[in-house]
């Protein structure tokens, strides 16, 4: 099955049944590998995953409109104070629906698509074709029970006392009933990993049988079961919009420069009170419209007031994923924020004044004119771009020398 550009290959996992005894799990799903992406090693890989999923369902996650919204599904992991839906209702007539497929609009987390994946980590994935050609050849080694047995203290301690024949007999039934399964791959936890190669080096296979189990990449795969790739397929043609995004739109109101400084006081307040009207304050504003505010605001607080249980709730972790502050280290600097407000369309000359000052306060001592050396006055400018400087090669004549 392939959605957009990505290739999810059916997987059936394989896990031990009592001590020794290798089964066919019932559990199924679909791997989904981006390691090869030109996204893979950015930060945002698994967001951009997720865009890229969308687009190959023909989703639309434009910016939400109001009266277009219709019926409407939030998913489990979507972070939307559902006090801000009152509006909606009221005013523009939306539903709030349980089933997704009678959405008209679905509103997802920001990692949606990785949320509904299994860990990626310490989970084993081989071609299902390369498995049992490997495990056949090794169950028709001449003497292998012999081998076995001339071995027997290395085995797993449980395994000790079941008879060679025994555990071949199970491993040949167990290949038999993997070669009805149509998928492409099998998967294994670390546990079930270790005890095949166990036993396998206990029956003499050399280091070239057992070399492909070696842990495939997977820094970027994502694992699905069914169930989870049939949540992904009720998004299909419908208006999905971020958390983030959609919430940024039920703020009744932008953050101002004026705004901003009483805000940046009352955090730094030493009266709790005041801190949480503050945080309510930036948590109840219009995301989008306020985005190089918030961004100087959470900079310069959020580190103090992390502990803070306003700071845990549903609308300040909404905000804090609509600009991408995942930790409390999240260094966000003046250059971020032009850029953010450069793309926003939100460069201001008050918003230059606020950034001018800032440096003048970080940097007041460069400003002390009864020095030599100071700085008179500072400027907020897009940088310029390099132009490449070419260069031309001088050609030697022979006649020149």
């Amino acid at each position: 099955m392939k959605i957009g550009s990505v290739n999810f290959d059916k997987y059936v996992n394989v896990d031990l049944s009592g001590t020794y005894v290798l089964n066919v799990s019932p559990t199924t799903g679909y791997i989904a590998d981006y390691s090869e992406a030109s996204y893979k090693d950015d930060y945002r890989a698994s967001i951009k995953f997720q865009e890229e999923i969308f687009s190959g369902l023909g989703v639309s996650a434009s910016n939400p409109e109001l009266n277009s919204i219709g019926a409407l599904y939030i998913t489990p992991s979507a972070r939307v104070p559902r006090y801000k839906l009152r509006d909606l209702k009221e005013k523009h007539g939306v539903t709030i629906v349980r089933d997704p497929k009678k959405a008209n609009t679905i509103v997802v987390a920001k990692d949606e698509i990785s949320q509904l994946s299994s860990s990626r980590y310490g989970v084993y994935m081989y071609e299902k074709t390369k498995f049992i050609e490997t495990i056949n050849r090794f169950l028709s080694t001449p003497g292998l029970a012999a081998k076995i047995v001339s071995k027997n203290h290395k085995l797993n301690y449980s395994w000790r006392s079941i008879s060679p024949e025994t555990i071949i007999s199970s491993w040949q039934e167990f290949i038999k009933s993997l070669e009805n399964y149509d998928t492409k791959y099998v998967v294994m936890l670390y546990y079930t990993k270790d005890k095949i190669i166990n036993f396998m080096d206990c029956g003499g296979a050399s280091s070239l049988d057992i070399d492909w189990l070696d842990t495939r990449n997977t820094g970027h795969v994502d694992l699905f079961e069914g169930e989870d790739i049939s949540k992904m397929l009720v998004y299909s043609n419908k208006k999905v919009y971020t958390d983030s995004a959609f919430q940024s739109i039920l703020g009744s109101s932008a953050i101002d420069a004026n705004q901003y400084y009483f805000i940046d006081q009352l955090l730094s307040n030493s009266d709790d009170s005041n801190v949480e009207m503050g945080l309510t304050l930036m948590a109840n504003c219009n995301f989008e419209q306020s985005a190089p505010y918030l961004m100087l605001l959470v900079n310069d607080h959020h580190f103090r007031h992390r502990h803070m249980n306003y700071v845990k709730s549903v609308a300040f972790k909404s905000l804090l994923s609509f600009i991408d502050c995942k930790s409390y280290n999240t260094r966000i600097d003046d250059n971020d924020v032009m850029n953010k407000a450069k793309e926003l369309g939100l460069i201001t000359d008050e918003l230059k004044e606020v950034i001018k000052k800032r440096f003048r306060k970080q940097y007041s001592h460069l400003f002390d004119p009864n020095q030599w050396v100071y700085i008179k006055d500072i400027a907020v400018v897009e940088p310029e771009k390099e132009e490449e400087e070419s260069y031309s090669e001088d050609v030697i004549v022979a006649d020149d020398l």
